[in-house]
């Protein structure tokens, strides 16, 4: 597991299965997973939270990003727990 800054307030979490999570703050505001060879996933890609927030977060998302795909904020961090742990 590794943590790396992406500037001010702004956080990126890499999992040692390739997986990561963006906060922003201290919330969840994006997640990507991939796939592993053998396994199947219902989410393989890159989603942002379907959330409204301030520019500053929505700057910070859109840096790490360029997804249109989006997911409800409880949905998202469902998503981030799932990658920390999973193998896909």
């Amino acid at each position: 597991m590794k943590l790396i800054s992406h500037g001010t307030n702004s956080n990126e979490l890499v999992f040692g299965n390739g997986n990561s999570v963006l906060f922003s703050y201290e919330t969840v505001v994006a997640v990507s997973v991939g796939l592993t060879a053998g396994h199947t996933a219902d989410y393989i890609g890159v989603y942002k939270s379907a959330a409204k927030y301030s520019k500053t977060t929505s700057r910070h998302i859109n840096a790490w990003t360029n997804t249109t795909k989006t997911l409800p904020q409880a949905e998202l961090e469902n998503l981030a727990r799932l990658a920390a742990v999973s193998n896909w």
